[in-house]
């Protein structure tokens, strides 16, 4: 399978350190683990899927696992299986039990040696692994690394900082423990000059952007830290992406607002995964914080199964979804999930709502 390269600027170390670290398990039969951390959008699995690219000479097995997708360990240890090719042989070894499908699987990775064909297994989404039963895949996946059996290398992404807090004591002693980092951009004029590094293989149009200092400043605000890459600057140079989400907010009730500005404020805390629980009690404390200036709710007063419809109408538009595999089987208050958009995005959205919005709720947007 071929793997395309997409050029990162200001990653070289980063690059380099993982590259190093995968030509070390498909070169010299070194088996290694590594967790690759940084924000969404900031370039974790292209850097990933670079280093892959730069060992086209060499032969090995991929097994790419994502979180999102396999919610369970059941379904990660299928995609094993399909990857490996190893269905036949299992049909007629086990009885197809989980348990004997993880046995089976992990006596055939550790039933090789240094000169056997090395397997680089890519988990996107680690922390999500970290939700799973007992953690028992990572356990057997990082244990298996660490053996001299057959080379192995896990290489881990994720956004969460505090990943290996959520590692099970058993999980994180056969971790590595070795960390590839991707920071945010710290600064407008860091960004300027990668974006401007980047843009100078493009067309004539991202020419013309990068001369737009008013664009690239909005810009940046939105990305809040991301890399800029060749995508962003299609969907900048796209407007009509920014217009249909403004027109989407514009479009909703005052419910939904309020449903949205509770959400704004959660991500405000750091809240990056919510359910509506959480929303709806910070719509209380809005609503608790209007009855202390004597100013009642009124038409802003909303019961919970009402607002509970107006957040599943939030999820219908596309402005959140649900994060599969975390309180999965809890009732659907209880069910996690994410925004699809930025603070500043829903702050833009609202200062240009066509109609006239009760003041406090105008307030409870600025902030």
């Amino acid at each position: 399978m071929t793997i395309q390269t997409k050029k990162l600027v200001g990653l070289d170390s980063q690059q380099n350190q993982l590259n190093e670290l995968l030509k070390r398990t498909v070169s010299f039969g070194e088996s290694n683990s590594v967790l690759v951390t940084g924000q969404k959008g900031s370039g974790k699995t292209t850097l990933v899927n670079n280093a892959l690219a730069s060992l086209s000479n060499h032969t090995f097995y991929t097994i790419k696992l994502d979180g999102i997708y396999h919610t369970d360990d059941a379904l990660a240890l299928k995609s094993i299986i399909r990857q490996l090719q190893l269905e036949l042989d299992l049909e007629t070894q086990t009885s197809g039990s989980f348990a004997e499908r993880l046995e089976f699987v992990i006596s055939t990775l550790k039933s090789g040696n240094q000169d056997t064909v090395p397997i680089v297994f890519i988990v996107e989404e680690l922390d999500l692994f970290c939700f799973h039963n007992k953690q028992i895949l990572l356990y057997n996946l990082f244990d298996v690394s660490q053996s001299n059996q057959t080379p192995i290398c896990v290489v881990g992404t994720t956004c969460r900082i505090d990943t290996l807090l959520i590692l099970e004591k058993r999980v994180k002693s056969r971790f590595s423990h070795r960390t590839i980092n991707i920071y945010p951009v710290a600064t407008f004029e860091e960004y300027l000059s990668i974006a401007e590094e980047l843009g100078s293989d493009m067309d004539e149009n991202v020419g013309k952007l990068l001369k737009d200092k008013q664009s690239m400043v909005s810009q940046y605000q939105l990305l809040n830290g991301k890399y800029p890459t060749s995508k962003i600057f299609a969907d900048l140079i796209d407007v009509k992406n920014q217009d249909q989400m403004e027109q989407t907010i514009h479009e909703l009730s005052i419910l939904e607002i309020c449903i949205l500005l509770s959400i704004k404020g959660l991500l405000s805390k750091q809240h990056e995964l919510f359910n509506f629980e959480m929303v709806y009690d910070e719509y209380r404390e809005f609503a608790k914080r209007l009855a202390a200036l004597g100013k009642g709710m009124g038409r802003l007063h909303f019961t919970k199964s009402v607002a509970l419809k107006a957040y599943e109408n939030l999820a219908c538009l596309g402005l959140i979804c649900n994060s599969s595999g975390i309180a999965s089987q809890c009732p659907k208050e209880y069910h996690m999930a994410r925004c699809l958009l930025t603070r500043l995005q829903i702050r833009n959205a609202l200062a240009t709502y066509p109609d006239v919005l009760p003041s406090a709720i105008m307030k409870w947007a600025e902030t």
